[in-house]
């Protein structure tokens, strides 16, 4: 591990059987808190290549417990809406609100994600006071996702092996290449993602290491937060920079919500709280109530529509997530979700 340590403080980039050695040390209970700390930070501080975040990714993922699931729909695949957390920007849990929208406008939605590491409510929390259970036995969760649309696999069940890491990462307090690996060590076989990234100069290596791990098609968001804050979501306040995988190649482009129909927002509207204000606020949205965060889950639901081939463009794709909401599509898989997990 020292010698790992030292090639990373030294700038060097690591070798897949290195970072299969530093996983090992960090799932093990022998793990030295301060050289893991040291090691996150090297790796922050000279930036992670793309080809590392899969590589890290790959391993968590073959090292974790499997599950086998899939879509009971044909020519529908699974997909994850997912933040790295990490912009400090204390918005709501966008993401789950997304969740629910997509998976009652069609889409086959696992969701993957745990308690706050950075912020005040992780998805696993918000979800925890919507009445969801996340500790849900192996065996169940493709008939949760059967019936509801949606399956949260909240990650410690699935990487319980990660538990020693997760002190380590808390006492640090910033974020590290865990951050990144989060959206990408979904246990399941996904098809497709929207992946919201805190730092704009990660978003294209975090593209190329989804198209390196086989995503059919995906989106890397960074949206404009205001306060000289970035998004890791698509922003309704200014612009969003996004990475679009698709058919094995990756193009750039930039969003401006006016410009498909969506009033620009002012940071302080997309504020959330603790899990129990965001569950209130989430609640509210797939009751039909209208204003900005409503506005940004329909942007980012269409995002996600998109990738999923459920939706032409970014106005279908709005158009769809609204009708989710409207028609109380979206507040029934909230309710199936509840019944049957």
């Amino acid at each position: 591990m020292k010698k790992i340590l030292r090639k990373a403080m030294s700038g060097e980039i690591l070798s897949e059987a290195e970072i299969e050695k530093v996983l090992d040390e960090f799932m093990s209970d022998r793990v030295v808190a301060e050289q893991a700390a040291a090691l996150l930070g090297a790796i922050a501080s000279r930036g992670e290549t793309a080809k590392e975040i899969a590589t890290f990714a790959t391993i968590m993922k073959s090292k974790c417990k499997q599950i086998q699931l899939k879509s009971s729909i044909s020519n529908t695949g699974l997909i994850d809406v997912c933040g790295t957390g990490g912009d400090g920007a204390k918005t709501f849990n966008i993401s789950t609100a997304v969740a629910f929208v997509i998976a009652g406008a069609g889409a086959k939605v696992v969701k993957h994600g745990n308690r706050s590491v950075s912020s005040k409510s992780g998805s696993a929390d918000v979800l925890e006071e919507l009445g969801v259970s996340i500790d849900v036995a192996p065996e169940k969760l493709q008939g949760v996702l059967d019936d509801a649309n949606m399956v949260f696999l909240f990650a410690p069940n699935h990487h319980p092996s990660m538990k020693h890491i997760r002190t380590i990462r808390e006492s640090i307090g910033v974020p590290t290449i865990f951050n990144l690996l989060g959206p990408l060590a979904n246990p399941a076989e996904l098809n497709y993602q929207v992946v919201g990234v805190y730092d704009l100069n990660k978003c294209k290596k975090v593209a190329n290491a989804l198209k390196e791990m086989g995503i059919q098609e995906a989106m890397v968001v960074h949206g404009q937060g205001g306060e000289n804050l970035g998004l890791d979501e698509i922003s309704t306040i200014g612009e969003t920079i996004i990475y679009h995988l698709k058919n094995g190649e990756i193009k750039k482009s930039t969003l401006l919500p006016e410009n498909i129909g969506i009033k620009k927002a002012n940071f302080d509207d997309l504020k959330g709280g603790d899990a129990k204000e965001n569950a209130r606020i989430i609640l509210e949205i797939l009751q039909g109530n209208k204003g900005p965060k409503r506005d940004v889950v329909v942007l980012n639901a269409a995002a996600a529509l998109i990738v999923s081939g459920l939706a032409e463009d970014f106005e279908d794709g709005i158009s769809k997530a609204s009708i989710s909401i409207d028609t109380g599509a979206a507040m029934k898989v909230l309710e199936k979700l509840k019944n049957v997990s």
